[in-house]
């Protein structure tokens, strides 16, 4: 699907309500050019950017891509944060959303169920 065809598809389901993210930014299809053409609510930073630090990576990328994306006024989704380090780098930087197995392994439907329900039962800050 081009740009051209795309674009009037995330206009409809943004006037519907639907926000629309930019999945793994900064790998494969996705370029600064669709952030030119098409509007969307979040990008979603790939993991390739954040796996490494701070061992051998100094954030360097996903702090550019975060700054680019608030000067654009979109927010920004972290994925593959899995140490206390990597949660308090993104969030000074400014991610707006952080996922990671720092919070928890993929689930299923009624283990989603349940770790919300103990989340919010016991009061857990995660």
């Amino acid at each position: 699907m081009t740009t051209i065809m795309l674009k009037p598809k995330l206009e409809e389901f943004q006037m519907n309500g639907i926000s629309v993210a930019i999945d793994d930014f900064g790998t494969g299809f996705s370029s600064m050019t669709h952030l030119k053409k098409l509007k969307f609510d979040k990008i979603k930073i790939d993991r390739s950017f954040i796996k490494d630090y701070p061992k051998s990576d100094n954030g360097s990328i996903a702090e550019i891509i975060t700054y680019l994306a608030k000067r654009l006024d979109i927010n920004v989704i972290a994925e593959g944060a899995e140490t206390k380090e990597q949660v308090e780098f993104l969030r000074g930087i400014g991610c707006s959303y952080i996922q990671g197995y720092y919070y928890s392994k993929p689930l299923s439907a009624s283990d989603f169920k349940d770790y919300i329900d103990t989340y919010f039962l016991n009061k857990e800050q995660i």
